[in-house]
């Protein structure tokens, strides 16, 4: 089915922007999880395939009490690539009053004015939504935009808990649902992006730092690539007119632009596709 999929996409090119988030670390902890380690294997992924740029989000405050981890953000840099950021303790904006949620992302300006909001939350109410997006003007942020997004994040848990139990079988699972996930969200937003505008829009993917992440970059990239994939920097993509549209939905749970651009407008696929948490959430328990 991943392979049909990639080569029904094949005929059309697509750019894409690829960034990642919560540097230095992401997942959790497990013995013999080298964090340095999963950076230099996503690094060498990408230099392979030789993507132009990919944005690092960083949590600065994952280095306090862990200074190896800054190996992690020296690799980042002296691969060439930016790093972004996206506050120093990843709060839940939904649940830090106001003030101290602009300034725990103040206290990061040290990763520079490319802010990726934490969770891609931007405000549960029109007024939080509203006065966080005009400090970030104020204070010269720009936001980094996301169009893909297929909960990798939740593929880590398992897998470490998988890697601890040596469980060779359940790797496997992990690794090829993965691989089809990651095929499968593409042409689930290629087909919405295509809906929204009459056109091919450019996007840019949400990926992190996290040991499955890691492991299955290669064949990932491989598969996008295969799929019509031209990659571009987050810049670049985000030159898309479809970036300068406000949705203006609120919502209390983060989602893709062209979610909530389709949510404004009703706009619903017929054949929609999304990774089943509640399964990964189960393996190597």
């Amino acid at each position: 089915m991943m392979l049909v999929l990639a080569l029904l996409l094949a005929a059309a090119p697509v750019e894409i922007a690829i960034t990642v988030d919560d540097l230095p670390a992401h997942g959790p902890e497990f013995p013999g999880l080298d964090r340095v380690r999963i950076a230099h294997d996503l690094l060498a992924a990408f230099r392979k395939h030789r993507l132009p740029q990919v944005y690092g989000f960083v949590n600065g405050g994952k280095l306090e009490g862990h200074p190896e981890l800054q190996a992690v953000l020296d690799a980042w840099r002296a691969a060439g690539y930016p790093l972004g950021n996206h506050s120093w303790s990843h709060p839940d904006p939904n649940k830090t009053p106001l003030d101290a949620y602009l300034a725990d992302i103040a206290r990061n300006d040290t990763y520079g004015k490319t802010f990726r909001y934490p969770f891609l939350f931007e405000g549960d109410t029109p007024e939080r939504r509203t006065q966080t997006a005009a400090w970030l003007r104020e204070h010269g942020y720009r936001k980094a935009d996301v169009t893909i997004d297929f909960d990798d994040w939740a593929w880590n848990p398992p897998w470490a808990r998988c890697t601890a139990k040596r469980d060779e079988i359940a790797l496997g699972e992990l690794r090829h649902t993965y691989l089809d996930g990651s095929v499968r969200i593409l042409a689930r937003y290629r087909e919405l992006g295509r809906a929204l505008a009459g056109r091919e829009v450019a996007h840019v993917l949400l990926l992190h730092i996290g040991a499955a992440d890691a492991d299955q970059m290669d064949a990932m990239l491989s598969s996008y690539e295969a799929a019509g994939a031209r990659w571009v920097t987050l810049e670049q993509a985000q030159q898309d007119p479809l970036y300068a549209e406000d949705p203006g939905f609120v919502t209390k749970w983060g989602w893709s632009l062209l979610d909530r651009l389709a949510t404004k407008r009703n706009l619903k696929l017929a054949n929609d596709w999304w990774p089943d948490e509640q399964r990964l959430g189960k393996i190597c328990q």
